[in-house]
C-alpha cells in the first residue's frame, strides 16, 4: 500500500510540473524521475519531458532508455521503453543507435499459455525511428522485423517501409503482399504501404491478387484499394466485381468501392440499390452504412428504396441510417 501511494505521488508530481513554468528545479525533478526504479514513473516522466523541454532533456531521455533496456529498472509491459522511444523519435535528434537497440529488443513475460513478448510495440516504434534517422542499416533491420513472430512488430515494419522511399522497401512489401500473413492487419499494412510507396505498380499488383490470391489476400487487396482513395482503384474493383461470382468476395468489393467514395463508385452502388437483385441491393446499402452520419447520402438511399418498393430494404435502411 505504501509503495502504491509513493508511485501515485510521483505521478501526481509530474502532472503538476506540466502546469508550472519550466525551471532548473523542475528539470532536476524530471531527471530524477527518469532514473526512477519504476517503469510506470519513467514513462510518465518521459511524457512530461516531451511536453516541457525535450531538447534540454535529450541526453537524460537517451540514458533512461539505455538503462531500461539493460534491465536496470522494472518495466513490465515495456511501457517505459516504448514511451521513451516515442519521445526520442519525436525529437528528431536522438542517437540512431537507440533505435537499433530498440528494434532488436525482446522482453518475454509470463502469459496465459506461455511467455509473451512485451516489446513488440517498442520494436514497431523503433522501426519508424530508425527510418526517420536515416540509419544505413534501416532496410536490413526492417526486412528482419517483417518476419518478426509478433504481428504488432510486423505491422510496424510494414508501415515504416513506406517512409524509406526505396526500391528495396517496395520489393519487400510486394513479396509480403503476395505470400500473405497470418494476421490481417499486417497484410493490410503491407498493401497500404505499397500503394503509398509506388501507387501505379501497387495497383497493378493488387489487381493481379484480386484474381489469383488466396481468399484472405484477395480481401486485403480489395480493402487496401478502397482505403487508398486512388482514382485508378475504381476500374480495378469494378472489373473484379463484375466477373466474380463468389458472394462473400462480392460484398467485400462493394465495401471497397464504398470506401473509395468517388462519384463513379457511389453511382455503381446506387445503381445496385435501384435495380440490382434484392441481395445485391442489400449488400450495397450495407456497404454505404459506413456513412450513416451523412444525411444527404442517407436521403438518396431512402429515395431509391422507396421507389423500389421493398419493405425488407426499407427496414435495412432504417436500421443502418436511423433518422434523428
Amino acid at each position: 500500500m505504501i509503495a502504491k501511494r509513493s508511485l501515485e505521488r510521483k505521478i501526481e508530481e509530474l502532472a503538476a510540473l506540466e502546469k508550472a513554468p519550466v525551471t532548473e528545479a523542475s528539470l532536476l525533478r524530471i531527471r530524477q524521475r527518469l532514473r526512477d526504479g519504476s517503469g510506470g514513473v519513467v514513462a510518465r516522466a518521459a511524457r512530461t519531458a516531451a511536453r516541457l523541454a525535450p531538447e534540454e532533456l535529450l541526453a537524460d531521455l537517451e540514458e533512461a532508455f539505455r538503462q531500461t533496456l539493460h534491465g536496470m529498472r522494472r518495466d513490465p509491459g515495456c511501457v517505459a521503453a516504448a514511451a521513451l522511444a516515442e519521445v526520442l523519435r519525436d525529437t528528431g535528434r536522438a542517437d540512431a543507435e537507440i533505435f537499433i537497440a530498440g528494434v532488436r529488443h525482446r522482453q518475454p513475460e509470463p502469459g496465459f499459455g506461455g511467455p509473451v513478448d512485451a516489446a513488440a510495440s517498442l520494436r514497431a516504434v523503433c522501426a519508424a525511428g530508425l527510418v526517420e534517422s536515416m540509419h544505413p542499416e534501416a532496410l536490413p533491420e526492417l526486412a528482419r522485423l517483417l518476419a518478426d513472430p509478433e504481428a504488432e512488430a510486423r505491422t510496424g515494419a510494414a508501415r515504416a517501409l513506406a517512409a524509406t522511399g526505396t526500391e528495396g522497401a517496395e520489393l519487400l512489401l510486394r513479396h509480403k503482399a503476395c505470400v500473405g500473413d497470418s494476421d490481417s492487419q499486417v497484410l493490410a499494412a503491407c498493401m497500404d504501404s505499397l500503394l503509398e510507396l509506388a501507387a501505379e505498380r501497387g495497383v497493378e499488383l493488387l489487381e493481379d491478387l484480386l484474381d489469383r490470391g488466396q481468399a484472405e489476400i484477395r480481401e486485403a487487396a480489395a480493402l487496401a484499394l478502397g482505403e487508398s482513395r486512388l482514382e485508378e482503384a475504381f476500374p480495378v474493383l469494378k472489373a473484379a466485381w463484375e466477373h466474380n461470382v463468389e458472394p462473400g468476395f462480392r460484398r467485400t468489393l462493394l465495401l471497397a468501392m464504398a470506401m473509395l467514395r468517388s462519384d463513379e463508385a457511389l453511382e455503381l452502388l446506387f445503381g445496385e440499390i435501384s435495380a440490382g437483385s434484392p441481395a445485391a441491393a442489400g449488400e450495397a446499402i450495407e456497404a454505404l452504412g459506413l456513412y450513416m452520419q451523412d444525411v444527404e447520402l442517407a436521403g438518396r438511399i431512402r429515395g431509391l428504396v422507396r421507389e423500389r418498393g421493398s419493405l425488407d430494404l426499407e427496414r435495412l435502411v432504417d436500421k443502418l441510417f436511423p433518422e434523428v
